[in-house]
């Protein structure tokens, strides 16, 4: 359904048949999802600091609000460990870009899921946090960042500390 609607808003390319070449490494694959995150005011694994988010209106503003974004959750620390939307958009170029900036000599490693399962829009920011936690989990990381910019005017981030081993 949400890659039907996709096409019927001319958000993505259409076509019969075959894809063509010049499309097969444009955008990002196109996916549906959904996610749980159980949120819980006693001791767990993790505490999670959400940033209000912001909203932009153009490319320019998007990149100002994103900057601002990142700064709010993370105080200038560094995560050891990013996952993000970035993908094969101008959201992704954005992402790295602000990433870059709050971080100099951060490297871009970041995880970066909806490469490769698809973006399956708001519920992939939570499939990211979820993400995140397993990651920090399996590799000790003890400060983990998901930096979103939403197709839907939103820039969010969530700062996620493992609390217990």
């Amino acid at each position: 359904v949400l890659l039907e609607a996709h096409r019927a808003w001319r958000l993505i390319p259409s076509c019969e048949g075959a894809v063509p070449v010049e499309w097969t490494h444009r955008g990002t694959p196109l996916a549906e999802g959904a996610a749980a995150v159980l949120l819980s005011r006693k001791t767990g694994i993790a505490k999670v600091c959400f940033g209000e988010g912001c909203t932009h209106f153009s490319k320019t503003d998007a990149s100002a609000m994103l900057d601002q974004t990142l700064a709010d959750v993370t105080q200038g620390s560094p995560p050891d460990l990013v996952v993000s939307a970035a993908c094969k958009t101008w959201s992704g170029v954005e992402i790295s870009r602000a990433l870059a900036k709050s971080f100099p000599g951060f490297s871009d490693s970041a995880l970066k899921p909806n490469i490769a399962m698809g973006e399956c829009l708001g519920a992939g920011a939570l499939l990211q946090v979820v993400l995140a936690l397993e990651e920090s989990q399996r590799t000790g990381a003890q400060h983990a960042l998901v930096a979103s910019l939403g197709w839907n005017q939103q820039a969010a981030a969530a700062m996620i500390e493992r609390t217990s081993p």
